[in-house]
């Protein structure tokens, strides 16, 4: 597997989920629970109101403010009940339904309890909607209705269809979007309430996109939405269409339409859109940026963006509340000279001062870089881009930048990782094609060794002149001559053979690495040390088929394993661990 795809692979992996940055304000991790803090917006999926309450969902939590997003209180504990992915909010006579990745959890005393609803095997859901009381839901592509608030639920979509992601209810009439079972993009309409049902796509001519991700309608109008394919509009309830001419929609996301008196609202990844001649003509609302969701009451214009956004009056003025709501998604996290510095997805990098209390943009990043790596040696700068591994570098603390290419001697600019020397004022990186060092502060770089040429790196550590590297799979490095000679340590020696190595660590005499399930072995994995300097490897005590490790770090005689599911704590130089009972439960720890 080549190294391009292992750096894919693991991006993909890190973002199953959103992360939320922690900071460890004591070594007595075994009882003590954990602040929640961080820089930058924060992502809004779903909102919804319910007279003066709104709710919100953001990774995974639910929260709910009564004064307007002032302040936010949390609703649903990950240690106690974690929810992966949420798509869709709705409240109904006090009762909360969440729509997730992993089926409806409702909740009746407002977070208090939650319990899984079963529709349709526990299938996703993708989209609820409240009708004449009533609650409909897409769960696993197909729809539900339910006429007791939850308490049962009824199919009436027929079997035939393909896999429903979206819907919308207009009087009598419903509609349903999806895709078919050519992966054709799918439109059904009901004329009386869900009894009888009837395919309308064919009459939708020009059309590129695979799926319908939204879909609204009022009177005799319907408005389907795509990704990067147009808005399309039906006058005659779905018996001809037109592509709207708003050029915007063909290279957007259409995340969410609602009709509201005579005016349409669109929200798409690229601001919102509305119009008051029925499609036709389209404005932005002046309201640059990505958004979800949307309300619009007497009150105010409420949008599910980087944080809640709120408007009252009518579009002109906005203000985005994102206190309370947890933070941005963190790549990479780093301390220098007594600074933190956190690289945020899409909003460059903040910096905190003073213990991550407060944290402020670092006016040295571009504000919406996505950064996997940062590092600092002195007043030089080295980053990495997130998905390309473009590597760039400041040799002025952030004031001018420099891209390093081929010129500069690193071909295949797909770099995994970064690591700095201190001491001999070097810099190392590893990409697709080896471990490669610049002596000049990244200006120039040359190839450390021959040995390693074509050998995707992926960690890198440096003591004295011991370099210590993974590489993409299977093998690991170490040179006791600062990267004239390499000892190969594989497999045979203990290291499993079907992993990725994503992390590694030195602890006393001991080096620890951990690692990402990738193989079909059912063989435990997880973290596996040597005390001999790699000659052989011992599994640790939690390794199982399902650890899978993004990060570790050393204290003392302490080591801290960041997982898909928590931290793990070592107190003896990672021989022995623990799985500490906190609030880090189900979180997963990226760095």
């Amino acid at each position: 597997m080549d190294g391009n795809h292992f750096f894919n692979k693991k991006l993909k992996y890190m973002k199953k989920i959103n992360i939320i940055l922690i900071i460890l304000f004591s070594v007595q991790i075994l009882s003590a629970d954990w602040i929640l803090t961080g820089p930058g917006k924060t992502t809004v999926s779903a909102i919804c109101k319910d007279g003066q309450v709104i709710y919100a969902a953001s990774k995974g939590r639910v929260y709910s403010s009564t004064n307007y997003g002032d302040s936010w209180k949390l609703l649903n504990d990950y240690s106690t009940q974690h929810f992966d992915e949420i798509f869709d909010l709705v409240i109904n006579k006090n009762k909360i339904f969440v729509g997730t990745y992993f089926g409806l959890f409702t909740t009746t005393d407002f977070g208090k309890t939650w319990i899984l609803d079963s529709i349709n095997g526990n299938a996703v859901i993708y989209d609820i909607k409240r009708n004449k009381e009533n609650i409909l839901v897409i769960a696993g592509g197909q729809l539900y209705i339910s006429y007791d608030n939850g308490i049962s639920w009824e199919q009436i979509s027929p079997d035939y269809w393909g896999v429903g992601l979206t819907f919308t209810v207009d009087g009598e009439n419903i509609y349903v979007g999806g895709y078919g079972s050519e992966e054709k993009p799918d439109l059904w309409i009901s004329h009386d309430y869900g009894k009888n049902w009837k395919r309308i796509t064919d009459t939708l001519t020009g059309l590129k996109a695979k799926e319908f991700l939204c879909i609204a309608a009022k009177d005799n109008y319907i408005y389907a939405g795509t990704k990067d394919d147009g808005l399309f509009i039906s006058s005659d309830y779905g018996e001809t269409w037109t592509r709207t001419k708003e050029k915007s929609f063909n290279y957007t996301f259409a995340y969410n339409i609602l009709c509201k008196k005579d005016t349409v609202f669109a929200c798409t990844d690229i601001g919102l859109l509305f119009s008051t001649n029925n499609g036709q003509d389209w404005s932005y609302l002046n309201f640059i940026d990505v958004t979800r969701d949307i309300i619009v009451d007497d009150t105010a214009i409420f949008l599910a963006s980087d944080g809640l956004a709120i408007s009252k009056d009518n579009g002109k003025n906005w203000e985005v509340k994102t206190g309370g709501l947890g933070s941005a998604y963190i790549f990479d996290l780093t301390l220098h000279k007594n600074t933190f510095f956190a690289t945020a997805y899409k909003q460059g990098v903040y910096e905190s001062s003073d213990d991550c209390k407060t944290w402020n943009r670092f006016t040295g990043i571009y504000d919406n870089a996505s950064l996997n790596k940062i590092e600092f040696l002195d007043s030089n700068i080295f980053t990495t881009r997130s998905y390309t591994g473009l590597l760039e570098f400041s040799n002025d603390f952030g004031i001018t930048w420099k891209v390093v290419d081929a010129s500069n001697g690193i071909p295949n600019m797909n770099v995994f990782t970064i690591s700095v020397d201190s001491e001999k004022k070097n810099v190392f990186v590893g990409n697709q094609t080896g471990l490669y060092i610049s002596k000049d502060f990244g200006n120039h770089w040359e190839l450390v060794n021959e040995d390693l040429k074509i050998i995707p790196i992926t960690q890198i550590i440096i003591v004295g002149d011991i370099i210590y590297v993974t590489a993409n799979q299977y093998n690991m490095y170490i040179s006791y001559d600062y990267g004239k000679t390499f000892k190969t340590y594989n497999t045979d020696n203990g290291l499993p053979y079907d992993s990725y190595y994503t992390a590694m660590e030195l602890c006393g005499s001991n080096i620890i690495i951990g690692t990402y399930y990738l193989g079909s072995s059912g063989k435990p994995k997880g973290i596996f040390f040597s005390k001999d300097n790699g000659v052989t490897w011992n599994p640790v005590n939690i390794n199982s088929p399902f650890n899978n490790i993004i990060d570790l770090i050393s204290f003392d005689s302490f080591v801290f394993a960041g997982s898909d599911s928590g931290i793990f704590v070592s107190s003896d130089c990672g021989e022995n661990w623990i799985i500490p009972i906190n609030n880090l439960k189900n979180l997963q720890i990226n760095n």
